[in-house]
């Protein structure tokens, strides 16, 4: 009888250690959200400062040309100001943003910020955050660290 309930008790032991595999194995292969990745980044607010600057001044008009250029790390990756007038005078917040573009604070809603390492960083524009992977992004803004201020790159 004791060989029995030894083998009884062995064997569960054994199965529910199965199922605790199976679930972790579950969650493993589960996508994991940019909001997963972000609550990570200890620089986000830094991070969306910069994204926060450039939506102001490409769709709200907040802000110059020397401003705009000021945000890239190579100046010269920027767009030209003929380029940048001609944006800013044939696109929208809305064209470009499918939900909450008629306010800078509702479209900050929707950035998430992953650091990719201690100088690079990304900047996503999703739908919905606590959904959302990286291929859903309709935006991404890559960062880098000059000097102690975080510019696109």
């Amino acid at each position: 009888m004791k060989k029995y309930l030894l083998a009884l008790g062995l064997s569960s032991a054994l199965l529910l250690g199965a199922c605790s595999d199976d679930k972790e194995e579950v969650e493993k292969d589960a996508p994991i959200t940019l909001e997963q990745e972000e609550q990570k980044n200890e620089q986000a607010e830094a991070h969306f400062d910069v994204v926060e600057q450039f939506i102001k001044i490409a769709y709200f008009d907040e802000g110059a040309y020397d401003d705009f250029v000021a945000l890239y790390a190579d100046p010269a990756k920027a767009n030209t100001e003929e380029e940048f007038n001609n944006f800013r005078e044939t696109t929208t917040a809305e064209e470009q943003f499918p939900v909450d573009s008629d306010s800078v604070e509702k479209m900050l809603k929707h950035l998430v910020a992953v650091a990719v390492d201690d100088t690079h960083a990304e900047v996503y524009w999703v739908e919905d955050k606590a959904k959302a992977t990286k291929a859903d992004a309709a935006y991404v803004w890559q960062l880098v660290d000059v000097n102690g201020a975080w510019k696109i790159q």
